[in-house]
């Protein structure tokens, strides 16, 4: 018994070990990283539709007028909590809104997240440092000398990046099914294989 026990657990090692060699994830500690990754990485993708419809609806929030208008709601912001009349130091023509238009935090907290979401596909299978998802946010850039167009095309071109990167790693998640000519795909939600 100890020696078929012994031989069976070469056996299935070995097996696993092809099936990884073949581009198949088998060790359910691997398939569930895989399945965390390609979720967190998918949610932070939606996240890209957001952004756009911010910016679509506002083209001043990205870019080089969005840069200004960061700025100026760091500096607004904080001299409003110092009780100071920022009003009265507005140039002529430009409204409070301009600076405290509650969409330029939103914009930045969503950068933020693309970011780290950015990072992951940037760096397959690491655990992401800060350095890295700084790194993501340099790439992205909603604000820098650039129209809101350019911004909205770099979007795009993550948008995809991210979905290539999900598309490889759902790969990562199909098995044959044994004895028969069918593949089978891991649903991340029942955590069960499934005929597709």
């Amino acid at each position: 018994n100890n020696m078929i026990k012994a031989q069976t657990i070469k056996t299935d090692a070995a097996a696993q070990a092809m099936a990884q060699a073949g581009g198949m994830v088998v060790t359910p500690g691997k398939r569930d990283a895989i399945v965390e990754d390609v979720r967190f990485v998918s949610n932070i993708a939606d996240q890209l539709d957001n952004v756009t419809n911010l910016i679509d609806q506002d083209p001043t929030l990205a870019g080089g007028v969005g840069a200004v208008r960061s700025a100026g709601n760091k500096i607004g912001t904080l001299l409003k909590d110092l009780n100071f009349d920022v009003e009265a130091i507005l140039p002529e023509g430009m409204g409070k809104e301009f600076i405290f238009d509650p969409n330029i935090s939103t914009l930045t907290a969503l950068e933020n997240t693309i970011a780290s979401g950015f990072a992951k596909v940037l760096y397959p299978g690491q655990k992401i440092t800060n350095l890295q998802i700084n790194e993501a946010k340099e790439i992205i850039k909603l604000r820098s000398l650039s129209g809101s167009d350019e911004v909205k095309n770099r979007l795009n071109e993550v948008k995809q990046l991210m979905k290539t990167y999900t598309t490889s790693y759902q790969r990562l998640l199909e098995i044959d099914e044994p004895n028969k000519n069918t593949r089978l795909k891991l649903n991340p939600e029942t955590g069960e294989f499934e005929k597709f």
